[in-house]
């Protein structure tokens, strides 16, 4: 599983404030890991920057309208217009906006040819019919399996990129940010270059054309259009029965039947999609922890400083007594810095997953800023937190996060254990962060922890940080 390493944010390499990217609406990036969202090209003419409202949606309109036409012209596959419509159905992931699927790193990826013969295939049936609408492509997702939210996304993405380019050197130009020539696909562009990507240049994005990615390739919106329109529903319960039973392969099968079945039936479906008010991403709210994490590693070392001595020797013992800084300084900020507001979203814990991210910010920031040979990392798709010598694989301390509405017990008796054995440690550090609905966790897992010690066996200590919402301090 990838692991998050070193984490760099686009505002830290070009010593600027994230401030001035949040101020004109733009994403400040993680270098060297995509950030799980995607562009929606719905959201596209709502956005706030006028060249992405204007030319944004020109130049996406103009992308699949030109590939609608090269499906009408075209006698089938091979022919010349096929092989041409197949170049502009660009479904590569482009790694320089630092979105997407892969998690530790921003590599890109490409879809396969296959999956393009097959949009084409459904694409050109729904021409043939006598649609020309450009928003027919981004209904794939709805018709065939392994097409999501992703592969619109990155279609979306490679149609636009000239302004995504302008967006990003305008922004560069006005904070002094050096630019670059690359080239992609054979075209010029001028971008500010990643330096945790030798080769690799950077897309500022705008936030509000970004969604959530989920994990699986489902297009949210089949159910949403299936249940708003009764008609459409009628005759998808007629082909497959149950439609609240039904898999999403067998929904999809479905409406691309009744799609192809008549002009109108499709024209009823994209009226029912664009009907819909898509929302972006909440930051504020930022269910995922994407910010979060930016501000654990923007703002933790900076704001409150900490010195930390380095390891004397490279041993288990001092390897562990910084850790336990580390952790402790965390349990600081935590109940008395405030750093617990990115823990919640308004009365609501986040999840598990957004409170590691935090824990790893804040411990990346602080080995960074007391220039520690020490190296957080942090699985991309959840697990432990693991620390490490950066200069070695002998010794590591692994620190398991478990919110006290998680399941406290089984992550102290068996999951760190089995952490602790695949990495071949037997250091460890238990981390609950109290959020309510703590109950007895505590006791038991002190119980656990007090008969293994009587066994003679190693029992990783337990840190609790109390992160349950207070009281301003005015009405304490």
């Amino acid at each position: 599983m990838a692991k998050l390493v070193n984490p760099k944010v686009f505002s830290q390499q070009f010593g600027i404030p994230s401030a001035a990217l949040d101020a004109e609406g733009l994403l400040d990036p993680v270098l060297n890991a995509d950030t799980k969202l995607f562009v929606d090209p719905l959201l596209l003419k709502k956005s706030i920057h006028p060249v992405m409202a204007s030319f944004g949606v020109q130049a996406f309109e103009k992308r699949m309208s030109d590939i609608i036409e090269l499906l009408a012209e075209s006698k089938g596959p091979v022919d010349a217009p096929w092989t041409a419509a197949m170049k502009w159905l660009a479904l590569h992931e482009r790694s320089e906006t630092c979105l997407g699927y892969g998690g530790a790193g921003t590599s890109g990826r490409d879809r396969p040819d296959s999956l393009k013969e097959k949009i084409l295939t459904t694409a050109k049936q729904i021409v043939d019919v006598g649609v020309r609408n450009p928003e027919l492509i981004i209904l794939m997702g709805m018709f065939e399996s392994g097409v999501g939210p992703d592969s619109i996304s990155d279609l979306t993405t490679n149609s636009i990129l000239r302004v995504l380019e302008q967006i990003t050197k305008d922004f560069c130009n006005r904070h002094a940010i050096p630019l670059t020539k690359f080239f992609l696909e054979f075209e010029e562009y001028e971008l500010p270059a990643n330096q945790t990507r030798p080769g690799s240049g950077i897309f500022l994005v705008p936030k509000d054309i970004l969604r959530e990615l989920p994990v699986a390739t489902d297009w949210a919106d089949i159910d949403r259009v299936v249940s708003f329109n009764s008609q459409l529903r009628h005759m998808v319960n007629q082909m497959i029965g149950n439609i609240t039973k039904a898999t999403v392969t067998q929904k999809k099968s479905a409406l691309k039947h009744i799609a192809l079945s008549n002009p109108h039936n499709f024209q009823m479906l994209i009226r029912d999609l664009l009907a819909n008010d898509p929302a972006g991403y909440d930051f504020e709210k930022d269910k995922k922890g994407f910010e979060a994490l930016r501000q654990a590693l923007l703002t933790a070392a900076q704001q409150y400083p900490l010195t930390i001595a380095p390891p004397s020797s490279p041993t288990l013992p001092e390897l562990m007594r910084v850790v336990g800084e580390i952790t402790g300084q965390f349990k600081q900020l935590i109940e008395n810095n405030n750093l617990s507001h990115l823990l919640w979203d308004g009365s609501k814990p986040r999840s598990e997953k957004s409170a590691q991210l935090v824990y790893f910010g804040v411990a990346d920031s602080y080995c960074k800023a007391n220039n520690l040979d020490i190296s957080p990392e942090v699985h991309s798709g959840g697990g432990p937190v693991d620390f490490k010598f950066s200069t070695g694989y002998a010794f590591r301390v692994l620190v398991e996060i478990k919110l006290s509405t998680g399941t406290v017990v089984h992550g102290y008796e068996t999951q760190l254990e089995i952490y602790k054995a695949a990495s071949q440690t037997d250091e460890g550090l238990f981390l609950i962060i109290n959020v309510g609905g703590m109950g007895s966790k505590l006791s038991r897992v002190q119980m656990i922890q007090q008969d293994r010690i009587k066994a003679g066996k190693k029992a990783s200590p337990i840190v609790v940080v109390d992160a349950t919402r207070k009281a301003s301090a005015s009405k304490r």
